[in-house]
C-alpha cells in the first residue's frame, strides 16, 4: 500500500536535499573575489664556484668563489650584496690572492630611472692594495627589457679611497701610500636568454677621475651560463680589468677566465 507524500512533505524533503547538495559540492569563490596567489620570492642567494688544478712540468692550483644576495620589491627597492674571493698557487708558491665586496641600494627598480646608492671594497696584494673603496651614487637608465633579456645605462659619482703597500724592491722617493679622487663612473650592463638555458650576460666600468679622464679604472665582465636544472648552472666567464695609472712596478691589465658552477641556494 503506497503513501502520498503532502505537498508540505514534498517541499520539506526538496529543501533538505538542497543543504545536503551545497555541503557535499565544493565552495565557490565571492563575485569579485579571487584566489589569493603564492607569495612571490623576492630573495635569491646565487654561489659561484671555480676550481682550476694542474700537475705535471707545473703545479697550479686556482679557487674562485663569489656569493651574492638580492633582496627585490619589485615596486621599491632592491638591494644586492655580494663578495668574492680568489686564491692560486703555483710551485708551492702563492701565485694569486684577491678579496672583494659589494652593496648596491636601488631604488623603483622596475621603473625606466631608478637611482641608487653603492659601496665596495677590495683586497689585492699582488697589486700592491692593501685596500681600495668606492662609494657614491647615481641613476640608471634601462633603455631595453624584453621578456627574453634587458640592458641599461648607468651614471654615478663617486669617492675613491686607495691604501697602497710598499715594494721592497723599488725606492722610497717613488712610494704613494695612498690616493683620494673624484671619480665619474659609468656602467652598461645587458643581458639576453639565447635559448631556454642559455644566457649571456655582460657588465663594463669606466671609471675615470672626474677632472683626469686619462686616469681610469676599466672593468670588464662577459658570462655565459648554462642551466642544466632549476637551482644549477655551468659558468664560463672572462675578465678584463685595466687600471691607467697603477703603481710603480705593478702592470696595468689584468684578465682571468673560469669555468665553474653557479648554484641557486
Amino acid at each position: 500500500m503506497s503513501r502520498c507524500r503532502t505537498a508540505p512533505q514534498e517541499a520539506a524533503l526538496a529543501a533538505l536535499a538542497a543543504v545536503l547538495a551545497a555541503f557535499a559540492a565544493p565552495p565557490t569563490p565571492a563575485v569579485g573575489v579571487q584566489e589569493a596567489d603564492a607569495p612571490e620570492d623576492r630573495y635569491e642567494t646565487v654561489l659561484d664556484l671555480a676550481f682550476t688544478t694542474a700537475s705535471g712540468n707545473q703545479d697550479i692550483t686556482l679557487l674562485t668563489t663569489d656569493l651574492g644576495f638580492t633582496h627585490l620589491n619589485p615596486n621599491a627597492f632592491r638591494l644586492e650584496a655580494g663578495a668574492g674571493a680568489r686564491f692560486g698557487r703555483s710551485e708551492g708558491e702563492k701565485v694569486a690572492e684577491n678579496y672583494r665586496g659589494q652593496v648596491d641600494f636601488a631604488f623603483t627598480p622596475e621603473a625606466r630611472w631608478s637611482p641608487f646608492l653603492f659601496a665596495d671594497a677590495e683586497h689585492d696584494p699582488f697589486r700592491r692594495l692593501d685596500l681600495r673603496t668606492n662609494s657614491g651614487g647615481g641613476a640608471r637608465y634601462r633603455f631595453w627589457q624584453a621578456e627574453h633579456g634587458a640592458a641599461s645605462i648607468s651614471a654615478a659619482v663617486l669617492y675613491s679611497y686607495a691604501n697602497f703597500a710598499p715594494d721592497p724592491d723599488l725606492p722610497d722617493s717613488l712610494f704613494v701610500e695612498s690616493e683620494q679622487d673624484a671619480r665619474v663612473s659609468w656602467r652598461v650592463k645587458g643581458e639576453r636568454d639565447v635559448t631556454e638555458s642559455l644566457t649571456l650576460e655582460h657588465v663594463t666600468f669606466y671609471q675615470p677621475i672626474w677632472d683626469t679622464l686619462d686616469d681610469y679604472l676599466f672593468d670588464s665582465t662577459t658570462t655565459a651560463r648554462v642551466r642544466v636544472s632549476e637551482t644549477i648552472a655551468l659558468t664560463m666567464s672572462y675578465l678584463f680589468e685595466r687600471d691607467a695609472t697603477p703603481p710603480p712596478g705593478v702592470g696595468r691589465d689584468d684578465r682571468l677566465f673560469t669555468a665553474g658552477i653557479s648554484i641557486e641556494l
